[in-house]
């Protein structure tokens, strides 16, 4: 399975007492998770599971004086997990029940 990662950051000097940063994160890493039990129907975490998130997180930096520093941080970021199991019309009859 392709598994895509991509990172980028910018570093800004606005004044000598100021600096500003960005940074943001993106991945997609698909993954296949095999089932415990003997059979997949057993094991509902079985399955292709499709991992996306993104993240980006800026921070601003001030001086003001050499031994005071203030610095300002924000994180936003989101995850979509998705699982898709395989379908089995009849796994009711192989433990025995009827339809």
């Amino acid at each position: 399975m392709d598994q895509n990662y991509y990172t980028t950051k910018v570093d800004h000097v606005l004044s000598d007492n100021d600096r500003l940063n960005t940074r943001f994160v993106w991945a997609q890493a698909p993954e296949v998770i095999p089932a415990v039990f003997r059979t997949a129907f057993s094991d509902p975490r079985a399955g292709t599971r499709s991992n996306r998130h993104w993240n980006t997180t800026t921070s601003w930096m001030h001086n003001f004086s050499p031994t005071v520093i203030n610095e300002f941080r924000f994180n936003w970021g989101d995850r979509c997990t998705s699982t898709a199991r395989r379908r089995l019309p009849n796994a009711n009859a192989e433990f025995g029940f009827r339809a």
